[in-house]
């Protein structure tokens, strides 16, 4: 079975995927693959192709900094970079997927889960949902940054709405971390607590 997992920034998506994991789910986590892609050969020569020499550093390695200066000031640069990035890590993805999903049941942990087309793979999806000040306060804490920072951020991110109206389950998870294991317990019930035994 392949689980698409979703969920704004500070909802609980990481310890929802921690909880998938506990009971022998293989977890493929988009954002771990997209902060590795920077080695991948394809990515860099198409990065150089587009973006030119002065992106990279001594060494020949894609400088995170020096891109990023480019790309943040100008939202057309922004959106190229991202059509480089996104269809290689979607490959790696389906690629990670392949490898697992006759093995264990596999969760992809996509906080683009929609926005990619990840979800066509799945065969149900789940979004983890808290209320704003709740995420607000959560950001903060992870990130050591004040809540008017951590506000800024959430806003950048989908609200709940948009997970309720596109995932098959939801986890609201506006309380403490046993709360969140009970409503876990009831999600996988729902799901078809029989397809996760070994």
């Amino acid at each position: 079975m392949i689980i698409g997992l979703t969920g704004s920034s500070g909802s609980g998506k990481s310890t929802v995927a921690l909880m998938f994991e506990r009971i022998g789910c293989h977890i493929v986590d988009c954002d771990a693959i997209s902060r590795r892609i920077d080695g991948d050969a394809e990515y860099k020569a198409l990065v150089r192709e587009n973006f030119g020499d002065e992106v990279f550093d001594g060494s020949g390695n894609i400088s995170r900094k020096k891109l990023g200066a480019v790309v943040f000031a100008d939202r057309e640069l922004m959106q190229k970079l991202s059509s480089i990035s996104h269809p290689i890590i979607i490959k790696k993805v389906l690629r990670a997927v392949e490898k697992y999903k006759s093995i264990a049941n596999v969760v992809i942990d996509a906080p683009l889960l929609f926005e990619s087309g990840l979800d066509a793979v799945c065969d149900t999806t789940v979004g983890v949902i808290a209320d704003d000040d709740i995420r607000v306060k959560r950001i903060s804490l992870r990130d050591g940054v004040d809540e008017k920072n951590a506000s800024r951020r959430a806003s950048f991110q989908q609200n709940a709405d948009f997970y309720r109206n596109r995932c098959i389950f939801i986890i609201e998870n506006n309380g403490d971390e046993r709360e969140l294991e009970e409503k876990f317990a009831v999600l996988i019930n729902k799901i078809g607590s029989e397809k996760f035994e070994h």
